[in-house]
């Protein structure tokens, strides 16, 4: 990968995708923000050191850490605690991400001992993975039902009594105000097409 990045034009940023389409997942450690700082949510998280894998420097002093994809799931794409994130500073980016590699001018760099010339795709921990979506269990089935809603039978009735109450032979459209503050009004379809 770090090879075709130098063969790129100078000072422009170079994406690629990750997933299967590159064999590894990626996590963005960010320092962008005080209070998503990544280095403390990895400590927090009990991952303090750092693994043996490739790494990229990025331009806002974070890490990108590459590592091989589970066998038995599928990594998404995560952001920071939300969802299924796993902590402040902490992206994952997997099928359907992408990632900035290091490129002439762009402010990435390689690591200079953990890069792909020097370390194989490390396995990501479990505990460092994205949480599961946690499924509430449903206090009970909900019933389907037959017929409208209460609400829905009272609107019935009112359109229907409004339309029995308009002068005959002119039955046919009765248009209603929303708010039902105006009377309603009743549409001719006969002396409109005189």
């Amino acid at each position: 990968m770090g090879r075709r990045c130098r063969d790129q034009p100078r000072n422009g940023l170079v994406g690629v995708p990750t997933g299967r389409a590159i064999g590894a997942i990626v996590l963005d450690i960010d320092l962008k923000r005080p209070e998503a700082l990544g280095y403390d949510t990895l400590d927090e998280l009990g991952f303090g050191i750092l693994p043996d894998t490739p790494m990229a420097h990025t331009a806002s002093s974070g890490l990108h850490l590459y590592f091989r994809p589970p066998a038995d799931r599928e990594i998404r794409n995560t952001g920071g605690a939300r969802g299924r994130g796993i902590g402040p500073g902490l992206d994952w980016r997997g099928e359907g991400g992408y990632v900035i590699v290091p490129s002439p001018g762009s402010g990435y760099d390689w690591d200079p001992i953990w890069n792909f010339q020097t370390a194989g795709l490390a396995e990501a921990r479990s505990a460092l993975l994205p949480r599961e979506v946690e499924r509430l269990p449903c206090a009970e089935p909900v019933r389907p039902t037959i017929g409208l809603s209460p609400y829905a039978e009272a609107a019935l009735d009112s359109a229907c009594r409004r339309i029995i109450a308009a002068p005959a032979g002119e039955q046919a459209i009765v248009n209603f105000y929303h708010d039902h503050s105006a009377p309603p009004k009743v549409i001719d379809h006969h002396a409109a097409a005189d």
